[in-house]
């Protein structure tokens, strides 16, 4: 049996699964992104990491259901994919800055779609759509009159060598338009 722990953000949006031993090798994942404490929502035992991660996203479910996390908005649902999504990137972060990253050539119709955040043509090329401008074609755009009106609620972060880092709302200070 291995001892597991299941960390969690103080506003549910990131979680970590790890193996305890890691802990004392690796302090830093007892803090998430922005930097603050991880709180522990539960150590306990499994045989196996796929045992473990069925505990793991039970735990998760119960707090998400605890704290409220049912969705009635916009942003409530930006940030539940957002939860989901840095859930997600932990596993493979490459993966998903590659996906990220690669758009393909899309029609005019979902160009003009509301709510679809895709790239203008420029010098002739033609208009692309990629992962998150479906994503936040899904959420809805951020309404008139709101600071970053007409942006996707989600926006990826990177850090200053350009490597994606995580998700959050597009809303919060740190995110800047292109």
């Amino acid at each position: 049996m291995t001892e597991w722990i299941s960390l969690r953000a103080e506003d549910a949006c990131e979680w970590i699964l790890t193996g305890a031993e890691n802990i004392d090798r690796d302090p830093k994942l007892l803090k998430d992104t922005d930097g603050k404490p991880m709180v522990v929502v539960q150590r306990f035992d499994a045989p196996t990491w796929e045992d473990a991660k069925v505990v793991h996203e039970k735990l998760m479910a119960a707090v998400r259901e605890e704290i409220g996390m049912n969705i009635k908005t916009e942003q409530d649902l930006a940030d539940y994919i957002i939860a989901q999504l840095n859930e997600i990137s932990q596993t493979d972060p490459t993966a998903m800055e590659w996906l990220l990253e690669n758009r393909i050539a899309c029609n005019e119709a979902l160009a003009d779609h509301p709510t679809v955040q895709v790239y203008p043509s420029e010098n002739g090329e033609p208009i692309k759509v990629g992962m998150l401008g479906i994503i936040n074609g899904i959420v809805g755009a951020i309404g008139e009159g709101k600071p970053m009106a007409g942006f996707g609620f989600i926006a990826a972060v990177y850090d200053d060598d350009d490597n994606f880092v995580r998700f959050r709302r597009t809303n919060d200070p740190e995110v800047k338009p292109a």
